[in-house]
């Protein structure tokens, strides 16, 4: 079984990216994909270390139409991606018995420092 399907294709750019006034070592690379699974078009988009996201659009494997999207503003917040932890529970878990531990501990040393008194 193919994944791409019978007229399926993998399409990818190499591409060098100078920014626009910039120093002449600073250089970003990019891979942007396009995948023609199935007669459907899917984009996978770059983004570059500047905030810059390069796409390829489409191609007929002679010209390829690229689109580029330059951020206008800048940031003051950062993406994080989370991945789910799956022993978490497990961990919360562990960290009750602790502390239930931690709690039946100080009230025994405080029943012994009152009975030797």
């Amino acid at each position: 079984m193919d994944v791409f399907g019978e007229n399926g294709k993998l399409y990818e750019a190499r591409l060098k990216v100078y920014p626009d006034g910039s120093k002449p070592e600073e250089v970003y690379f990019s891979a942007p994909r396009l995948a023609i699974a199935k007669e459907n078009l899917l984009s996978v988009p770059d983004t570059l270390s500047s905030g810059t996201m390069i796409q390829l659009n489409k191609s007929d494997g002679k010209q390829v139409e690229i689109g580029i999207k330059v951020p206008n503003t800048v940031t003051q917040y950062l993406t994080l991606k989370a991945l789910k932890f799956p022993f978490i529970n497990l961990l919360w878990l562990g960290t009750i018995i602790m502390a239930a531990g931690f709690v039946v501990s100080l009230v025994r040393r405080i029943q012994l420092s009152r009975a030797q008194a």
